[in-house]
């Protein structure tokens, strides 16, 4: 999956829009629930034309809930947690980094196209990092192998 990461908010004010790559592992849970184990890198350039940049790549594991309809369209919503590696890297003045405990959760639709399964998705994520947070929205259009 690919799409664009909103940097939230005070991480909005040290961010500017990003991009987000990713891949996804998926399994049943039973009759109802499906476990999705993410891997996901995000990028953000620095605002105020600072050189520099955000780099984060996590892992997370998500519980999913698909949604039954007769829709072409079929909801889902999932939540999870798991850890992400932050860097901050400013041109000139150095580098800070961590690995932090992450949240998410999301909404997203599966649908067919062109023969293929393909599904889009909005996630807001948290990680927790020293009394602050770094919150972002990435918005992704992927395809399921």
């Amino acid at each position: 999956n690919a799409g664009i990461s909103n940097p939230m908010g005070d991480f909005g004010d040290f961010a500017d829009l990003g991009f987000t790559v990713g891949g996804a592992f998926t399994t049943g849970l039973g009759q109802k629930l499906n476990l999705r184990i993410n891997v996901d890198l995000s990028r953000y350039g620095l605002p105020n034309s600072v050189d520099g940049n955000w780099m984060l790549i996590g892992g997370m594991a998500n519980v999913v809930l698909p949604f039954t309809t007769t829709s072409e369209f079929k909801p889902y919503v999932l939540a999870g947690a798991g850890m992400t590696n932050w860097k901050l890297d400013v041109t000139g003045s150095g580098t800070s980094d961590g690995t932090d405990l992450t949240i998410n959760g999301g909404v997203g639709f599966n649908f067919n196209m062109g023969g293929k399964a393909w599904f889009t998705e909005l996630r807001y994520v948290t990680i927790q990092s020293d009394g602050s947070s770094i919150d972002y929205l990435p918005i992704v259009l992927g395809i399921k192998f």
